[in-house]
């Protein structure tokens, strides 16, 4: 008998454990959901606090007019327009495009700000009168950035936007195509020999014969005929690596001869 009452008792004691052990479960599961209702409420918070959706597309577009700025940044010089002398200096070109700018400045220096004219090197696909590589760089007067803006800025609704946004092609297409649109020349930019002085590819491609290969795309972009070699008052040069922008400053400004 006193065996029985001892093991009725451990018996007892196990199931008191058991009844507590599932007490203390219940009791963290009522805080973890307790925890998780919390967390649903901030969300749901969040969303509604969220601005209703812009059907327009109006946002989207500015977005898309915003990136193609930048990129066209990236390619732009412009000349004939003074700056602040306030103002710190500031380079607009590809970060693997190596600029001469003395030659640049040689080039511009007959040159009449207030035509409405841009240069670089011209492509002739996709646009009547040909369009600048973004690579090589390009060059805006005066003028041609004052037609862009003051005509062709599709983001200005109270003026009489004349370049609409279009399927993106690239930013120097596009650029193309607006300037023309706007009354923006083209202009030349070989030398006295038909030499090229903006170049879309490196030094050894225009230099070496052969170096371009016959399917390359740029056959069939050159707008002018194709001449073997640079100009001798060459502006820029594309595709050029960190360590070749060192050799190429030695070059240009520290060999002697």
């Amino acid at each position: 008998m006193s065996n029985s009452k001892k093991e009725m008792d451990t018996n007892l004691s196990g199931v008191s454990n058991l009844f507590y052990g599932l007490n203390t479960d219940v009791k963290n599961n009522s805080k973890d959901v307790s925890d998780l209702k919390k967390k649903v409420s901030v969300v749901k918070e969040s969303i509604n606090s969220l601005p209703p959706p812009d059907n327009s597309g109006e946002n989207l577009r500015m977005e898309l007019t915003d990136l193609k700025c930048r990129l066209m940044r990236q390619n732009l010089l412009f000349y004939g327009i003074p700056e602040d002398e306030e103002e710190e200096e500031e380079e607009d070109s590809d970060d693997d495009t190596y600029v001469i700018l003395e030659n640049l400045r040689n080039f511009l220096r007959d040159k009449d700000q207030n035509e409405a004219i841009y240069f670089g090197r011209r492509f002739k696909p996709f646009v009547k009168q040909g369009f600048m590589s973004g690579g090589a760089g390009y060059v805006l007067s005066r003028q041609a950035v004052r037609s862009l803006v003051q005509y062709g800025n599709s983001t200005t609704s109270y003026l009489n936007s004349k370049c609409e946004p279009t399927t993106f092609i690239g930013e120097d297409v596009q650029l193309g195509q607006c300037l023309e649109m706007v009354g923006v020349k083209a202009g030349d930019t070989r030398d006295s020999e038909g030499k090229e002085r903006f170049f879309p590819l490196r030094p050894e491609d225009h230099i070496v014969r052969g170096n371009i290969p016959k399917n390359s795309w740029y056959w069939s972009h050159i707008y002018y005929p194709h001449l073997q070699g640079c100009s001798r008052t060459a502006i820029s040069f594309h595709y050029i690596t960190p360590n070749m922008m060192y050799a190429m400053d030695y070059f240009v400004y520290n060999l002697t001869r």
